[in-house]
């Protein structure tokens, strides 16, 4: 059986993307990548801090680089609230960005493909609407 990794990314940092001026005045933004994967709050507690510093040297498991730096935090349903309250405070006063977290009162499919399709169209909107905001340098906890 074949998972979709959407499905087991609990916690996940997206890269910074840059912004494009279209012609007419249209923007249009970039789309954001993932550039971190972390499994337990206790590994995030030290490295979100070291990659929100702009330290490139952060042990990991993944391959993606860090050279455009982080926007934002999303976090999974995997984080209780004590956990994500950790994370912020070990992240307190690096650098402002929104923390984006599961909304449990919203309605989702069971697990599965289809679980993980929904949840990335969250997310893909909600940071949609923080960048028309221009509320992505803002701290804030944010519901998708």
């Amino acid at each position: 059986m074949r998972v979709d990794q959407s499905e087991v990314w609990d916690l996940y940092e997206v890269q910074r993307a840059t912004r494009t001026t279209e012609r007419k005045h249209h923007t249009r933004f970039t789309p954001y990548i993932v550039i971190r994967f972390v499994t337990t709050p206790e590994t995030g507690g030290v490295q979100i801090p070291a990659l929100l510093r702009g330290e490139t040297s952060v042990p990991s498991d993944s391959e993606l680089g860090y050279s455009r730096g982080v926007a934002a935090i999303i976090l999974g349903n995997g984080y209780d609230d004590s956990d994500i309250q950790m994370l912020r405070k070990a992240a307190k006063d690096i650098k402002p960005m929104p923390w984006l977290q599961a909304d449990g009162s919203k309605p989702t499919p069971p697990l599965g493909p289809e679980y993980g399709k929904a949840l990335v169209e969250r997310i893909k909107s909600t940071v949609k609407e923080l960048q028309e905001k221009g509320a992505m340098d803002e701290d804030a906890a944010v519901y998708y």
